[in-house]
């Protein structure tokens, strides 16, 4: 894919990087889905859910064994928001995005963090073959050709949507009901199939509008 390939240019950071690079080695036979979220009570049960559903489930639909990270603890939070806004590319190997959206994201502890977690994900970066796909949950209603989050339109990230009436959210008043949202969600997710890498492998759709390429400073309200 060249040398700016998504997975060559992490690849290159992990070299660098003082820790193991072998930690952040791509290997084909793994799926690594990381989650974004904010410790809100809106949020938690819902990436509980993700996370017990997952669980089922030690292959995608490639056979591809699944790797879940920053499911148990939020990663925007607290400690872990120092954390991510020290986080280098070396610590973005990731195949899949989940971004369980609520209002919380809004607040500063959260923006500056994911601010910093996607400034690597430009325009150039998620119009490679091998870039990760980003998936959008919601903890409450959004219209995503009308929703904002901080100054950028929703509608220009073009995310999979895992509801099954998108626009709109997971019911979460209903124990039943989250729980099929949930397992349907999943289910897109382990059979989601790309097909425009070379060799018939995985690949992301596409972006529209630049996903991510102004995600510096994205939730600063």
């Amino acid at each position: 894919m060249g040398r700016t390939s998504y997975r060559e240019r992490i690849n290159a950071a992990s070299a660098s990087a003082e820790d193991d690079p072998a930690r952040h080695a791509v290997d084909p036979t793994q799926r690594t889905i990381r989650a974004i979220w904010a410790d809100d009570p809106l949020s938690v049960p819902i990436v509980r859910g993700f996370r017990d559903k997952f669980a089922v489930y030690p292959r995608d639909s490639g056979q591809r064994t699944l790797h879940l990270n920053d499911f148990d603890v939020c990663p925007l939070a607290g400690d872990a928001s120092r954390a991510a806004q020290a986080r280098t590319l070396a610590d973005l190997s990731a195949d899949d995005f989940v971004l369980v959206f609520s209002d919380a994201l809004q607040q500063t502890q959260y923006a500056n963090a994911v601010g910093n977690l996607f400034r690597f994900f430009t325009r150039e970066v998620l119009a490679q073959a091998d870039a990760p796909v980003f998936w959008l949950g919601a903890a409450q209603k959004v219209d995503t050709e009308l929703a904002t989050i901080g100054d950028t339109p929703l509608k220009a990230y073009g995310w999979q949507i895992l509801h099954r009436d998108p626009p709109g959210r997971f019911r979460r008043e209903n124990s039943v009901e989250l729980d099929d949202d949930l397992a349907e969600a999943v289910h897109k997710v382990l059979h989601f199939r790309k097909t425009d890498r070379p060799g018939g492998g995985e690949a992301s759709p596409p972006p529209s509008g630049g996903l991510f390429g102004r995600l510096r400073g994205l939730f600063h309200s």
